[in-house]
């Protein structure tokens, strides 16, 4: 009998296998993790059962890259940190939890026979984890019950409203092995049940849209996480509604009218939205119609703010008894509505490729996103690319320039970052995280962030090295202003240019060439406007001839704001510079 048949016997699996084989029946495909020798045997199981296992270089990195595996492929996410750094994967785990993002993060723990003894990174972990606002956070002691367990840990993350999860295993667990029959004593069952739409309610909403003068349709995470896409298709097909936020869910069409908030509707029918911000908020509704709320989850419905009626139940299913009651029902023909929103895009595009067209030194962010726009259509980048976006600024000038473009996504889950899921904490420095399980998951697909800013791009720079070593063909644009520019914005609005008490950085960074020390291909420095187009297409051939990321690093002008951050109500001294909305007085 050869050695390795005696170390993997089937009939008596070490703890380490019934994890791989848990995982290997929930259909995981990927696991992303920053080992350590609490878990060593735990990876190379999962490897040896042909899960592929990508190491980061963070916890959060891991944990970040589960849920944008998640949100690329709707599958539940999986990361396995070591014992004792969950603390470290604190924030991403929140993330993947208000986003709403099916992620299961598995970890070691201290042995179950060291408890109380300050063994090697012995903690409690499960505080940690409830801390995160994990839907359930599980410890399991016996060998027997992994399976049952684990499964567990996916079965909540997938259920009613999703979310992250938390497992942790005792490295003594983890090692020991027994006979498979005791297994059968801890049973589970998972049940895909999703509750629909309360009829007499369907009915109505039906009626209150087709005699609505100005509709509009607008789609959220629980919306697009409930796979509704050709229930929006057939609906807005038989409707004529325009769709102003799809999250992919609708593509390239005349009735997705992008990424602008129509607050003259009418009716909204607001698909999978979670009720959030008070009254003149960033996050708060600025629709003054009546509001048609669908959520799986009544207790929130109106909750931050009022809506006319409300809908419970899963998205999918109750937009598939719309579709259903809108075919009874003679829908005005509402193509002067499509037609005057579209108007008002091409409107609003003309005044920022205005605004875009300025040649000023040092660049203005607006130049450097109209550019880069322009240059993603013409080369159908968007078309086929995994994509991304972080930082303050910069997020705001692509998203608000790429809906006055009608840059439509290409599928649900293709922009990677607050976007793509339903309310984060405000924090930057999510995209390359994210991003590098959305790319794992589309192996060989070109990898693209239109924007990010130098302060989001600190938080997870390092991960740059492992998008060099998976071979992922990736371009980075970087808004480089050498500050938070929200928080500078403010400052100088109130105290004067002269005041960055912590909010300025060194100016003129090269952030590419710290990029290629991680094995990334040579990147681009672009201090005049003329330049950022060849630097993008250098970027991309580079990018894709090398299977590596390159950063476009492009020094942007500080003192230009896209609109006032309200951060605080104090007013202005006497050296306060007053703004305007989308650059300096």
């Amino acid at each position: 009998m050869s050695s390795e048949k005696v170390y993997w016997d089937p009939k008596k699996p070490w703890g380490n296998e019934l994890v791989a084989n848990t995982l290997a029946e929930q259909g995981v495909e990927c696991v992303f993790t920053l080992c350590g020798g609490h878990i060593i045997p735990m990876l190379t199981a999962i490897e040896q059962k042909g899960i592929k296992v990508v190491g980061t270089r963070t916890e959060e990195g891991a944990i970040l890259a589960a849920t944008g595996y998640s949100v690329e492929t709707g599958k539940v996410g999986v990361a396995c940190i070591t014992a004792g750094m969950l603390s470290y994967g604190h924030a991403a785990m929140l993330t993947a939890s208000w986003g709403q993002v099916p992620v299961v993060v598995i970890a070691g723990a201290s042995a179950t026979t060291s408890d109380g003894l300050r063994d090697l990174q012995e903690i409690d972990q499960k505080p940690i984890a409830v801390a995160a606002q994990v839907k359930e956070a599980f410890h399991c002691e016996k060998w027997e019950r992994i399976p049952q367990m684990l499964t567990w840990a996916f079965k909540v993350s997938l259920s009613g409203i999703p979310g992250c999860t938390f497992i942790d295993f005792p490295v003594d667990v983890l090692c020991s092995r027994g006979d498979i029959s005791e297994i059968a004593k801890y049973q589970t069952c998972v049940i895909s049940a999703k509750p629909a739409g309360d009829p007499k309610l369907i009915k109505e909403a039906i009626k209150l849209l087709a005699s609505a003068k100005s509709p509009i349709i607008t789609i959220w995470r629980m919306g697009v996480a409930s796979g509704l896409r050709e229930e929006i298709k057939e609906f807005v097909k038989i409707t004529g509604i325009p769709v102003d936020a799809c999250g992919g869910c609708l593509g390239p069409d005349e009735h997705n009218i992008g990424l602008q908030v129509c607050p003259d509707a009418d009716v909204v029918l607001m698909l999978g939205r979670l009720s959030q911000g008070v009254a003149g908020a960033l996050n708060a509704d600025a629709y003054t119609g009546k509001i048609i709320s669908v959520y799986p989850d009544a207790g929130d419905i109106g909750r931050c703010h009022p809506v006319h009626m409300g809908i419970v139940g899963d998205v999918k299913l109750v937009m598939q008894q719309m579709v259903e009651e809108a075919k009874k029902v003679k829908f005005p023909n509402n193509s002067e509505w499509v037609k005057s929103a579209h108007e008002r895009r091409e409107g609003a595009k003309a005044m920022f490729a205005g605004i875009g067209a300025n040649d000023n030194i040092p660049i203005h962010p607006a130049r450097l996103t109209k550019d880069t726009i322009e240059w993603m259509i013409e080369n159908k980048i968007n078309k086929n690319a995994v994509m991304g976006m972080d930082g303050g600024d910069s997020i705001f000038w692509y998203a608000i320039l790429s809906g006055a473009y009608g840059v439509p996504m290409e599928y649900p889950g293709q922009m990677q970052g607050p976007a793509s899921l339903q309310i984060t904490l405000g924090s930057v420095g999510m995209a390359l995280g994210l991003v590098l399980g959305a790319a794992c998951a589309r192996p060989g697909k070109f990898a693209f962030i239109p924007t990010m800013g130098d302060g989001a791009i600190g938080y997870h720079l390092i991960e740059l090295e492992t998008f060099a070593r998976q071979n992922i063909p990736m371009v980075v644009v970087l808004h480089n202003n050498s500050a938070w520019g929200m928080v500078y914005a403010d400052q100088r609005r109130i105290w004067g240019h002269e005041e960055r008490a912590g909010s300025g950085f060194s100016e003129n960074i090269h952030y590419e060439k710290a990029a290629e020390a991680l094995g990334c291909a040579p990147g681009e420095f672009v201090t005049e406007p003329s330049k950022i187009r060849p630097a993008l297409d250098k970027a991309y051939k580079t990018a894709m001839r090398e299977k590596k990321p390159v950063i476009v690093n492009v020094i942007t002008d500080p003192n230009i704001y896209i609109q006032p951050w309200p951060w605080w109500t104090l007013p202005a001294t006497e050296k306060g510079e007053p703004y305007t909305t989308f650059g300096a007085a």
